[in-house]
């Protein structure tokens, strides 16, 4: 399992600032999918895999199962959101899985990844957020290029 690509306490909460923000629903847990499918590619994935056209509830499905299958891990996804406000969709590519690492103070609940997409895409075409256990998800702070 390769390391985070950047510091899992450097969040980016901005749209947290937008007040629809809190009409969002708090989840217990990520949800799995009924999806075989769905399932079956959460039990084959690594960092490099690449899934085009997943909507907001096939993400969080896919990382609910993948959950299942490897407890306690942190994945992190590079996600395109060039599609989302057009067509409702990301593409996803793992960048990495860490085992055993802990969310910051600033991670926020599974039941926000919705809006939060919905936000951010309106700002940037790109994000790249981990997601672990507990219903928990974050958004790495954009980097400079020469940072």
């Amino acid at each position: 399992m390769a390391a985070s690509p950047s510091s899992l306490y450097d969040t980016d909460t901005s749209y947290l600032d937008d007040p629809h923000a809190y009409e969002s629903c708090m989840l217990d847990h990520w949800p799995r999918s009924k999806n075989v499918f769905v399932e079956r590619t959460a039990s084959n994935m690594r960092p490099g895999m690449h899934l085009d056209n997943l909507t907001v509830i096939s993400l969080s499905e896919l990382c609910g199962s993948m959950l299942v299958f490897y407890p306690d891990t942190a994945f992190t996804f590079a996600l395109d959101l060039s599609a989302y406000e057009a067509k409702g969709v990301v593409a996803a590519h793992l960048i990495c899985a860490e085992q055993g690492s802990e969310a910051p103070l600033t991670a926020d609940n599974a039941g926000f990844l919705p809006f939060a997409l919905s936000w951010l895409a309106r700002e940037r075409a790109a994000i790249t957020v981990t997601i672990t256990t507990q219903a928990l998800f974050w958004v790495h702070v954009r980097r400079a290029k020469n940072d």
